[in-house]
Formats: C-alpha cells, sequence, structure tokens
C-alpha cells in the first residue's frame, strides 16, 4: 500500500511522505508495517527509512482513524474523506469522540490535539495545478516514442532507486517497434561512476486498448563487463503527453517507481534550456506522486 502524506507547516513549505506499507495477509491481523520510501521538502527528494507499524479502527462511513506507531512514539490520526471535511460545526462536535478513543488507547488526556479549522487550504495538486501535465500519452500516439532519447532528469520513490541515480552519468535508450508488430524492444545503454556500462534489452507489449496506453515489460537481457545475463523483471510502463522532442515515462516494477524525462537525441545539449525545464520535471513528479 502506498499512504501519501501532504502536510502543509507555518512558515514551511509542504513536506510530501510517500510510504510503502505492507498489505495484510492474515485474517486476525490488519496491522501493516511500512518500509522504506520518500520524503520531498522545498523540491529536494530525501530518503524516508523509519519503520512503523500502522493499526486502523472501526469509525464512521466517511471517517479514518488510525495509529501510527514508530520509533518515537505514536500518532493517533482521525481523518474524514476528501469532500466531507468543510462542516467546521460537524468536526466540531466530533471532539468528544476522538478524546473517547484517545483515552480508550492509552493517550494522555491533557495532549493538546491538532483541530482542523475548516480553512486551511493543503498541499495537495489539484486537478488546476496539474492540468496538462499529467495526461498518458493516447495508444495511437504510441509510435512517437520510437527512436533514440537521451535522460535528461530523472527522480525516484524507492531506497534502491535513490542510491543508483547520484551513480549515472548518462543514459540513452531507443525504442523500436520488433517485425511481429506487437513488441516494442527498450534498449537503455546506462554509464554510472566508476563502472562499466551496463546495458538493458527490455521487451515490452505493444498497447492494443484504445483506453490504456500502459505497456507490460517481459523477460529481456542485461549487459554487463561483456556478460550477458537474464533480465527477468516485471514492470509496467506508461508515457505522457510533453514537447514535441521530449519524452516523459514512469517505469515502476516491484521496487517503486522511476520518471525519466528524455529529450531526444541531439536535442539533449542545450545545457541552459534543459535547467529551465527542471521546473517542469519537478511539476509532473508532483502531480504524479
Amino acid at each position: 500500500v502506498m499512504f501519501t502524506e501532504r502536510n502543509a507547516y507555518t512558515h514551511q513549505a509542504c513536506v510530501t511522505y510517500i510510504i510503502n506499507m505492507t498489505m495484510p495477509t492474515d485474517p486476525q491481523d490488519s496491522t501493516m508495517t511500512t518500509f522504506p520510501g520518500s520524503m520531498e521538502k522545498d523540491g529536494l527528494l530525501e530518503l524516508y527509512n523509519e519503520t512503523a507499524s500502522v493499526t486502523f479502527f472501526e469509525t464512521c462511513p466517511d471517517c479514518l482513524s488510525m495509529v501510527f506507531k514508530d520509533s518515537e512514539g505514536r500518532f493517533l490520526l482521525n481523518y474524514r474523506k476528501d469532500g466531507h471535511h468543510l462542516n467546521v460545526h460537524k468536526l466540531k462536535a466530533d471532539h468528544s469522540d476522538h478524546h473517547k478513543l484517545a483515552a480508550c488507547l492509552g493517550f494522555p488526556t491533557d495532549a493538546k490535539p491538532f483541530n482542523y479549522d475548516g480553512a486551511a487550504d493543503f498541499c495537495r495538486k489539484k486537478s488546476t495545478d496539474c492540468q496538462g501535465l499529467d495526461v498518458k500519452l493516447q495508444t495511437k500516439d504510441i509510435p512517437r516514442i520510437f527512436g533514440e532519447w537521451v535522460l535528461v532528469w530523472s527522480v525516484t520513490d524507492h531506497e534502491k532507486g535513490n542510491a543508483l541515480l547520484p551513480k549515472v552519468t548518462s543514459s540513452h535508450v531507443e525504442f523500436t517497434l520488433r517485425d511481429d508488430k506487437k513488441t516494442v524492444m527498450f534498449t537503455e545503454r546506462n554509464a554510472y561512476t566508476h563502472q562499466a556500462c551496463v546495458t538493458y534489452i527490455i521487451n515490452m507489449t505493444m498497447p492494443t486498448d484504445p483506453q490504456d496506453s500502459t505497456m507490460t515489460t517481459f523477460p529481456g537481457s542485461m549487459e554487463k563487463d561483456g556478460l550477458l545475463e537474464v533480465y527477468n523483471e516485471t514492470a509496467t510502463v506508461n508515457f505522457f503527453e510533453t514537447c514535441p522532442d521530449c519524452l516523459s515515462m514512469v517505469f515502476k516494477d516491484s521496487e517503486g517507481r522511476f520518471l525519466l524525462n528524455y529529450r531526444k537525441d541531439g536535442y539533449h545539449r542545450n545545457v541552459h534550456k534543459l535547467k529551465a525545464d527542471h521546473s517542469d520535471h519537478h511539476k509532473l513528479a508532483a502531480c504524479l506522486g
């Protein structure tokens, strides 16, 4: 389960946490456990490595009560479904029930709680903020991805990716339609610091559903130090509308997601233009969570 929390603070920019949690499988125990995710603050992405347990409690249909317990202690968090949180009088009337639950769970009775005032704005990206940014490429337009591209900006939401990206010095990719017209071959050549180049050849299904352009990878190969290995990771791949000589892609596997922004090979040398585009890259990343 991906838990995305966007907090607004006084005298501080918004902070976004993306926390991964295990989906419970024991019918008798619904407790979830967190594992590494990420934290974004002031446009900078950091690893969030706190381990916690998360428990939910029965409550009203448009309510959610959760206890988040980490190494520091516990938070009792009472939520209302988005859109049902604007009735301030109802929110205040519910305070008594919140205090009762807190007391039953052993929280201090003299603690000063957070209460939403019904007016404060949120950090979340509204649809107007993301309009035109997070539009997926339509199936009929998938041929636009074919050709050679150079990676100019990337971000990830998981620990392994955050450790990998600083080591990448360049990434050149190519998308080719195979002869069967049903398979796209994705060739990625990455150069790393203090390491030979690594080449991935990943096969992806060519989408056929006009309403869903998502691609799925299936086994390919990886070449490193002249040795060829099977690449057996399964992932989903989505492309997004962007400028004519740009390509934006989200690659999602078992570890998490990469947002990869490319420029067409030959259009990647204007450093000032690339830096100017960073703002748009950050906006898209925020819109995609």
